[in-house]
């Protein structure tokens, strides 16, 4: 029987050492994965706050833009605080908006007695696992413009999207 005496191939060694480099590069590829997934969605959840926060901003802006009978008054008998109410094209007399358990709602006397007490003014799936934070509609007598501010937030609070707009509404106010 013959021995096999040639030296091509690799020692236990060289083996070893190849699976332990192959090990350490599978880790960094691992760490290095979950950091990209982090980071796509942070992008993500940001890119969403930015659609929500800018829809939300334009149909108010429209509201106001095309509404009738705007004035600064309280929302409600038993509240003090101070709110805009409008006729608006879409939602009837006397609307107004209010920020409720994160998302923006409206209501007006034409809505009253229907199946909600409020309507969503962007629908409930825009969302997702965010909402809306700070929201304040401010008359300015002198100039006759509406400042509209809307914020958006994660679910733990992080402000991710705010935005404002000035609008003259086309009927006078």
């Amino acid at each position: 029987m013959r021995k096999l005496r040639s030296k091509k191939g690799f020692t236990l060694t060289e083996t070893l050492l190849c699976v332990a480099l192959l090990a350490i590069m599978s880790a960094a590829g691992a760490v290095a994965s979950g950091v990209v997934i982090s980071v796509r969605n942070g992008m993500i959840e940001t890119a969403d706050a930015e659609i929500l926060g800018s829809t939300a901003l334009e149909t108010l802006a429209d509201e106001v833009r095309y509404g009738q009978n705007i004035a600064m008054e309280q929302e409600s008998a038993t509240e003090t605080t101070q709110v805009l109410k409008m006729d608006s094209l879409t939602y009837g007399t006397r609307t107004y908006f209010k920020v409720k358990d994160g998302y923006l709602w409206v209501d007006s006397a034409s809505l009253a007695g229907k199946d909600a007490e409020y309507h969503m003014v962007v629908s409930e799936s825009a969302y997702t696992h965010l909402k809306v934070g700070e929201f304040k509609m401010e008359q300015d007598s002198s100039s006759g413009t509406i400042e509209i501010s809307v914020a958006v937030e994660n679910s733990g609070g992080k402000e991710l999207w705010s935005g404002s707009v000035t609008v003259k509404p086309l009927n006078g106010i």
